[in-house]
């Protein structure tokens, strides 16, 4: 049957009417780019899985982690760099990774599953001269975030990966320290997080 002009103008309002009660349920709208940043709790182990000729005498340590990460949103898929910086005891941790993640928006909550991987370097070493234990990073990702406005959310987040890396020769040194290094290890850590998106 045909519709009136007054019952078309009646599903209109009704529509709009759900469309706004949808938006301010859910405290966000569309989006397109993210920036956030955390403070985590972390555990690194050099040399967790494997140990071939490192030599370094401190490998394990629990600590602080400070993350910024940025990048663009595709509906329910993020994708960006991230910086990470672990101020440990014996050596300052940075990774410099992309991350990509899978996102479950649920009213306000927004719940996900992601993976990251890059470069990993820990400096100042505890070694018979100062040098340096480099390579990569692979590992996954869980969090969830709160909108507490369609521009702001806060949240939390855990993270575990593995470091494949490699310490170079030391030149006038002798014995292990004489040969190049590697190690397998294993990083975890927990955290908070407060992100901007538009």
């Amino acid at each position: 049957p045909q519709t009136t002009p007054q019952q078309q103008g009646q599903q209109t309002a009704t529509q709009q009417t759900l469309n706004a009660s949808e938006t301010e349920e859910s405290g966000r709208g569309l989006e397109f780019f993210y920036l956030n940043g955390g403070a985590s709790a972390s555990y690194v182990g050099m040399d967790t899985f494997s140990n071939s000729q490192l030599g370094v005498n401190s490998t394990k340590h629990l600590g602080p982690a400070f993350d910024l990460g940025a990048g663009l949103r595709l509906l329910i898929i993020t994708i960006g760099p991230r910086v990470r910086f672990s101020p440990l005891s014996a050596f300052n941790l940075w990774q410099i990774d992309g991350e990509v993640a899978l996102h479950v928006p649920i009213a306000a909550l927004d719940i996900w599953v992601g993976a990251h991987g890059g470069y990993a370097l820990a400096g100042s070493l505890n070694a018979p001269s100062d040098t340096s234990v480099h390579g990569f990073d692979v590992g996954a990702d869980f969090g969830i975030d709160y909108y507490l406005t369609k521009n702001f959310s806060i949240g939390g987040d855990v993270s575990g990966g593995f470091f494949f890396l490699k310490r170079p020769s030391i030149s006038g040194q002798s014995g292990v320290y004489a040969l190049d290094g590697s190690s397998v290890g294993l990083g975890v850590l927990g955290g908070v997080r407060a992100g901007f998106h538009l």
